[in-house]
């Protein structure tokens, strides 16, 4: 009961943004937009116990310095979800396309970070060419590749 509670808050909160992020055509330039015109809500913090001579802490020891490694850690980052998003109904939008075109063979399309990759085998050029097109004129594709996109010999 409590995730259909949460579903259904993510989707009131999310589709005035979505609607509104079709129609700029960016689906995180609308979510970062909104965002930041949003007033910032207040936090609430939990009260600092006093500390006693039992509950202080040991005071902390220096450690020996040692010259900085040549192998910087990082932290893990987590996708940005409007990111995801947009990729995928990127996709979707492409392969709707290239499903209306009868003479276009079935191609595997993946996206991410707004570069489209086009998987698949073609006839000839010519509907490479297409293939390509219809990728490229997608409203925030920054780049097609089409390097395991391959055309038969006859």
């Amino acid at each position: 009961m409590k995730q259909k509670i949460i579903l259904s808050s993510l989707l009131i909160v999310l589709v005035p943004q979505l609607s509104e992020a079709i129609s700029m055509g960016s689906i995180s330039d609308a979510l970062s937009g909104q965002l930041a015109g949003s007033r910032a809500q207040p936090t609430l913090t939990a009260p600092i116990p006093k500390q006693t001579p039992e509950t202080r802490p040991a005071p902390l020891q220096l450690a020996k310095q040692t010259a900085p490694s040549s192998t910087t850690t990082t932290e893990p980052s987590f996708p940005n979800l409007a990111l995801f998003v947009e990729d995928a109904a990127m996709t979707a939008y492409i392969q709707s396309q290239l499903l209306l075109k009868k003479d276009i063979p079935h191609i595997t399309v993946s996206t991410e970070n707004a570069v489209v990759s086009l998987i698949g085998t073609v006839n000839n050029k010519e509907q490479a060419d297409t293939i390509k097109k219809i990728a490229s004129s997608v409203k925030g594709v920054k780049q097609v590749k089409t390097d395991q996109l391959v055309i038969r010999k006859n």
